[in-house]
């Protein structure tokens, strides 16, 4: 798998983001809140592969690792742990780049803060950052686990973010004679594009590394 088709998929990933966001950001405005909630979504999981097939240009060395784990990014919990590790990633750097600037007593350029998102990411290794559904599992059992124990939760029927798409789309009925509707989910729809739009404030100059070799070699070399 080649640099050049990583970066487009990476990019083309990041755009079609950047389009969701936009539409969820149309719908909320039309007072379609479940509907955005669910874009929103589907928003950060793009960013997420994005993240992903970035990180495989930039390493070589590992793309083997994404070739055999291509099928993991299927699954909605993996890229969502995905892009939990791209949050990790800007604030292990946060304290570092805030020392660089003190040091140097200049501001740190929006390349260099991208690469140093990257370098951090980098270290991770593709591994560890795709991840596999198995772990994804355990992370979101325990997450479920624990939201199971707390009353004020069980109360307000709080969705995990994975289950916030599925509730955007369907209305259930349990076997308890409990109905559900796609309105369980029209609270979220505001935080969901704000998370989504956190992410593009952070790794915003991506496109900008992506989409042309001169800016992509020096991207890496700061890599």
């Amino acid at each position: 798998m080649s640099e050049q088709i990583l970066r487009q998929a990476a990019l083309a990933c990041y755009r079609n983001a950047e389009s969701l966001d936009r539409e969820a950001n149309l719908l909320l405005d039309n007072d379609c809140a479940a509907r955005a909630t669910a874009l929103a979504i589907i928003g950060l999981e793009e960013f997420a592969k994005a993240i992903v097939f970035t990180a495989a240009a930039l390493l070589p060395e590992e793309r083997q690792v994404l070739v055999e784990r291509l099928s993991v990014l299927n699954s909605h919990r993996v890229k969502h742990l995905i892009a939990s590790l791209a949050e990790a990633a800007q604030i292990a750097s946060k304290d570092y780049l805030l020392v660089m600037e003190q040091d140097s007593g200049y501001s740190v350029s929006g390349d260099e803060y991208l690469a140093a998102l990257f370098e951090e990411l980098k270290h991770q290794g593709l591994a560890k950052l795709i991840g596999t559904v198995a772990d994804a599992n355990r992370v979101y059992k325990k997450q479920a686990t624990e939201l199971e124990s707390s009353s004020e939760v069980r109360e307000t029927k709080y969705l995990l973010e994975t289950e916030r798409k599925d509730a955007a789309f369907y209305v259930d009925l349990t076997a308890d004679g409990v109905l559900h509707t796609t309105d369980r989910v029209v609270t979220y729809a505001a935080s969901e594009i704000l998370s989504l739009e956190w992410f593009f404030s952070q790794y915003g100059r991506l496109p900008n590394a992506l989409e042309d070799d001169g800016n992509w070699r020096r991207f890496a070399a700061l890599v």
